[in-house]
């Protein structure tokens, strides 16, 4: 067989053929790259997935949280804002002004329920704290539980 360079019809063919590997090559570069980003998004929802596991297991397990909250005047109340309730609720005088009143000591607090205390600054230079110390059964290190500003 011999190579007829004046044949219209095979260098038609051969044109078809080189955009048809250029179409496909294109093709083919466009699957990849959709793929790459379809795994990235499965690894970021498994991601996303185990840490909503986490949370869901640390939120199951029961436990106290505290919050201060201000009330009138000098008000303070103690509220146990955790999922369980609280036995042995000391304050740490050490972090108190001295006309403080009504402070918890080995008390025990409910989950949702607040112990009202008074709290108030002096002449002689005591100030209401930014934060009180905390501790309860269960915690045997003091826990910092901040003050709302005024």
């Amino acid at each position: 067989m011999e190579i007829n360079w004046a044949d219209p019809p095979a260098w038609g063919a051969l044109a078809v053929s080189l955009i048809a590997l250029g179409v496909s090559w294109r093709g083919q570069h466009r699957a990849n790259e959709s793929a790459r980003r379809s795994a990235d998004a499965a690894e970021q929802a498994l991601a996303i997935q185990r840490e909503q596991a986490v949370e869901a297991a640390a939120a199951a397990v029961p436990a106290a949280r505290f919050a201060i909250e201000r009330g009138s005047n000098y008000r303070f109340f103690l509220r146990n804002v955790g999922n369980a309730d609280a036995t042995g609720v000391t304050v740490d005088p050490t972090s108190l002004p001295s006309t403080a009143d009504g402070v918890p000591s080995s008390a025990h607090i409910a989950s949702g329920a607040a112990i009202t205390m008074i709290m108030a600054g002096s002449l002689a230079g005591s100030r209401v704290p930014s934060e009180l110390r905390l501790k309860w059964d269960g915690h045997a290190d003091w826990q910092h539980v901040p003050i709302p500003p005024t």
